[in-house]
């Protein structure tokens, strides 16, 4: 069975407030959201049109991520990369 594509806090941001959402759907019928990227997106306050996104968007799963490759902690991006 294949995974789920998961997704990070710079098209969440800037599809959301274009209101083109819907085109990450071509990835999939289900995407998944590290709760590190909800996190990021949430600190914009609940207000913000990424933050309504999430909420209203069923095919936007949240998960926790147990752990972070190696080889992705080296790159030393931002928790909600």
């Amino acid at each position: 069975m294949l995974e789920a594509p998961a997704v990070d806090s710079s098209p969440l941001i800037h599809l959301a407030r274009a209101n083109r959402l819907d085109l990450l759907r071509v990835a999939g019928p289900l995407l998944v959201v590290p709760a590190a990227v909800v996190s990021e997106v949430q600190a914009k306050g609940a207000a913000d049109p990424t933050v309504r996104a999430l909420e209203s968007s069923t095919w936007l799963q949240v998960v926790t991520v147990d752990r972070i490759l190696p080889e992705v902690a080296s790159w030393d991006l931002g928790a909600g990369e």
